[in-house]
């Protein structure tokens, strides 16, 4: 009978250590598991912002492109009209230089008779 309850508490304990065993293998295969899955994410999140990165890159550049191609067709215009506005710029300074050198005198003589001919008036 005694040898019995040796058999039955031996087999009891080895099953003990065989879940035990069980266990802690499920707890290593599970931290693997795990690290495995972190590895893929993290692969996934680096493939995603290399992915966005590219998107941006891209879009930049056709939106770069397209200000470019605006801004020349809308140049082209400005620059013929700013030179419109300094050619008539150019002639209205030339009228105001021709039109100053022919009353030139007539002015000097006039500021110079205001200054040195002072006529005073009472105050009222």
């Amino acid at each position: 009978m005694y040898g019995s309850l040796d058999y039955e508490a031996g087999a009891t304990q080895k099953r003990d250590r065989n879940a035990e065993w069980q266990l802690t293998w499920l707890i290593q295969a599970e931290r693997e598991a795990s690290k495995i899955v972190q590895k893929d994410r993290t692969k996934r999140v680096r493939e995603a912002r290399d992915e966005a990165k590219k998107e941006i890159e891209a879009y930049k550049a056709k939106k770069e492109a397209e200000f470019k191609k605006f801004e020349s067709e809308h140049t082209q215009g400005n620059k013929s009209a700013e030179e419109e506005a300094n050619r008539e710029a150019d002639a209205k300074i030339q009228e105001i230089r021709t039109a100053g050198k022919k009353n030139q005198d007539k002015v000097i003589n006039d500021l110079l008779s205001a200054v040195f001919d002072v006529h005073p008036a009472p105050v009222s």
